[in-house]
């Protein structure tokens, strides 16, 4: 594919990258790059409880719930403070009891989160891992809950670890065979992937309770927020009290449905920043972001790819949330160094350390940026290799 040049775009943002606080374009798998208006919500002042906290809220709720989800009946969305780690741990603390056990399915650093959170807690828990460039494959899944004594799965729907994508969809017809609930970390994926009846997030087809996600993803908020979107039988019937006073999903999720309310100080500009967010992502839509994500990762393959940096993950295996990049060097460690801090120089931040087994380095495709910010990070690349 032959890749169109930076000015044959329009930028998405209003300024040159450099390396200024403020100035520079992050293509990291989260936080992402969020817009001006984003950022413009976060600076107002309003009362913790006050009717533009609670209005905030039901905006919230009414584009994840409405736009997001299709507007089904059978779903509810609850707000919580803090990363989306708090969501996750409040949803396994709170959806699987004490005669509960978790399958839980691993092939990265957020897998292996899951089975730290299920530890700490006192979860019992049993795993299946596969390898970290891989989708779990849903014949081992059938072969351990055959086994008997689980009634949750959990897994990151994309582990950004290496960039993979899991088929929710046929892990769900492995777990209903099984009479085995869901739980998801969407983290990564929600708002970035369509919902719906044939869509890779089915709630008619996998049979998922709860599904966890954070402002600072694909909704193009800002970190200090996250959400649960929960069946409603599911979370009716939760554990409550949970294993963790301020994380009990549903205690916030019955205060939040009374009266539109947080249990304890909401953070309330990250809330505002979250509210113009999905007011945004409703004017572009889920489909058209989800494309937009699209787009911005064939640039960076196509662009990266000739610079001597080659794509990790196989097609059939990779999300289009964050690519892996081999290294184009043998010198790991000092290539790895000088290539950030290049980048950074440039204006441009990509997450800074290596987290795969493989030698790679990751961009992420999410956030506020299209053709022209992918153009001018890959111009930048080249520039930080002497290949300009």
């Amino acid at each position: 594919m032959t890749s169109t040049t930076t000015s044959d775009h329009k930028p998405m943002i209003d300024f040159v990258p450099e390396d200024v606080l403020g100035k520079r374009l992050l293509l990291t798998p989260g936080p992402v790059t969020t817009s001006p208006t984003v950022r413009a919500a976060a600076t107002l002042d309003v009362g913790s409880w006050d009717s533009d906290t609670t209005d905030a809220v039901r905006n919230c709720q009414r584009v994840l719930l409405d736009v997001v989800c299709g507007g089904r009946d059978d779903l509810t969305c609850t707000l919580l403070p803090g990363s989306g780690t708090y969501a996750v741990e409040s949803m396994i603390g709170s959806a699987v009891g004490r005669p509960g056990r978790l399958l839980i399915l691993s092939n990265g650093l957020y897998g292996e989160r899951l089975k730290d959170i299920a530890r700490q807690i006192g979860v019992n828990f049993g795993e299946v891992t596969v390898p970290e460039d891989r989708s779990h494959d849903p014949e081992l899944i059938d072969a351990e809950l055959s086994k008997g004594g689980y009634t949750h799965v959990a897994l990151c729907h994309v582990e950004t670890t290496a960039g993979v994508v899991h088929d929710l969809n046929a892990i769900g017809d492995v777990a209903r065979k099984h009479n085995v609930r869901m739980l998801v970390d969407a983290m990564a994926s929600f708002c970035g992937y369509e919902v719906g009846p044939g869509k890779p997030i089915d709630f008619d087809r996998a049979p998922i309770d709860h599904i966890v996600a954070s402002a600072n993803k694909c909704a193009q908020g800002l970190p200090g927020l996250s959400y649960v979107v929960s069946r409603k039988e599911a979370i009716e019937n939760a554990v409550s009290p949970a294993h963790s006073m301020s994380l009990d999903l549903r205690a916030q999720w019955k205060l939040m449905q009374q009266t539109g309310r947080f249990r304890y100080t909401p953070p309330t500009h990250v809330l505002l920043a979250m509210e113009q967010a999905l007011l945004e992502l409703e004017q572009e839509g889920v489909a058209a972001r989800a494309s937009r994500f699209q787009n911005n990762q064939r640039i960076a393959m196509d662009r990266l790819t000739d610079l001597g940096c080659h794509v990790y993950i196989a097609d059939e295996y990779r999300s289009h949330i964050n690519t892996t990049f081999l290294y184009p060097s043998d010198d790991f460690d000092g290539f790895f160094d000088a290539f950030k801090a290049g980048l950074r120089r440039e204006g441009y931040i990509i997450f800074p350390q290596r987290v795969t087994k493989a030698e790679t380095f990751r961009v992420g495709a999410i956030g506020h940026i299209g053709p022209a910010e992918v153009h001018g990070f890959c111009d930048a690349v080249a520039r930080v290799l002497g290949r300009a």
